[in-house]
């Protein structure tokens, strides 16, 4: 029930940064509005198939999430450092990402 939980609260967050970024895609950094997306999809994409696996291939799939994520966040932070978007505007998508990540953190590591 918890990776469930976790995989709905991931998708949720994904249509946040969509919301967020799909209208602005033509003021954004080349490409980085769909590699942000993808980044974003492959987190609840690995985060689901990781759950009906087994043993070390499980926390691989877990492992892709939380790098996925990383590279999510790096992209969020990218763009209001480069002031595309203000950080303000992105507070809840970066601590839901925080929060993203110490779950699957947790998964990675079996705690």
């Amino acid at each position: 029930m918890f990776q469930l939980n976790v995989i709905s609260y991931s998708g949720k967050t994904v249509a946040l940064i969509d919301n967020l970024l799909s209208g602005r895609k033509r003021n954004l950094l080349p490409g980085l509005y769909g590699q942000i997306m993808r980044a974003a999809g492959s987190v609840v994409l690995n985060l689901s198939e990781g759950s009906g696996r087994f043993g070390s291939d499980k926390r691989n799939f877990y492992k892709i999430a939380y790098g996925s994520l990383k590279e999510c966040q790096a992209g969020i932070l990218l763009l209001i450092q480069c002031g595309k978007i203000c950080r303000k505007e992105c507070e809840q998508i970066l601590d839901r990402l925080d929060q993203m990540g110490a779950i699957i953190w947790k998964l990675v590591h079996g705690n």
